[in-house]
């Protein structure tokens, strides 16, 4: 898997639904935050509906209580889940 490349990101970045519809390749990586709230879930089902394939959604646990369970379920609909500790170390790596 190559990085995309800096010269075909947009100058404005990437900062609507739009921006993300006008992207040219559906198979590139794409990985985001995820905390399990409304907005990224929505992100989240709208790459997934926008026909992106490679969605990665990223938790790290910084020591606050977290429902791993429930944010992997979540993320399973359209993302694979990854957990990274607060000291660096992958949780998990779920498909």
């Amino acid at each position: 898997m190559s990085p995309v490349s800096a010269s075909i990101i947009p100058p404005t970045g990437i900062s609507n639904f739009e921006d993300l519809d006008a992207w040219p390749d559906r198979e590139a990586p794409v990985t985001t935050m995820f905390s399990g709230r409304l907005d990224i879930t929505y992100l989240l089902y709208m790459l997934q509906r926008l026909g992106f394939a490679k969605i990665k959604a990223v938790t790290v646990n910084v020591g606050m209580s977290i429902d791993k369970p429930s944010l992997e379920e979540t993320a399973a609909r359209s993302a694979r889940a990854l957990s990274i500790s607060k000291d660096g170390k992958f949780l998990s790596n779920k498909a």
